[in-house]
């Protein structure tokens, strides 16, 4: 019975770490996808490209953590919207006026995209 209870113990500490890492690998997977679409979109310099990847990672970090959180929806959305302003003004230091002008634009015809997608499901 003790042997039991131990497999089931370690089985269960095994598959929580596999979702941690999984969780992890995922977010890896979104940061490095975000920061490739933005080395074409924004036409980025070999310089820019490692600060791009560290400001989108805190971003997706955050957002995950906001998303995963227990909080209201409007405490939610005000955490999206400080996320987002956090990462505008990083990224405004990092590109040049040309590069986010193209963020900004990009960044509009997105969130035209998800109001879209949110009008479409209701």
């Amino acid at each position: 019975m003790k042997n039991l209870l131990l497999s089931m113990l370690f089985l269960m500490i095994v598959c929580y770490t596999q979702q941690v890492m999984a969780q992890n690998s995922d977010i890896s997977d979104r940061v490095k996808q975000m920061t490739e679409k933005q080395t074409e979109q924004l036409s980025l310099t070999p310089e820019q490209v490692p600060h791009v990847e560290a400001v989108n990672l805190d971003f997706i970090t955050g957002m995950q953590q906001a998303k995963d959180g227990s909080g209201s929806k409007i405490s939610k959305f005000k955490s999206f919207k400080k996320l987002d302003e956090t990462r505008t003004k990083s990224m405004k230091a990092i590109l040049t006026a040309e590069q986010f002008k193209t963020f900004e634009s990009v960044k509009k015809e997105n969130r035209k995209e998800l109001k879209t997608r949110y009008n479409k499901s209701k």
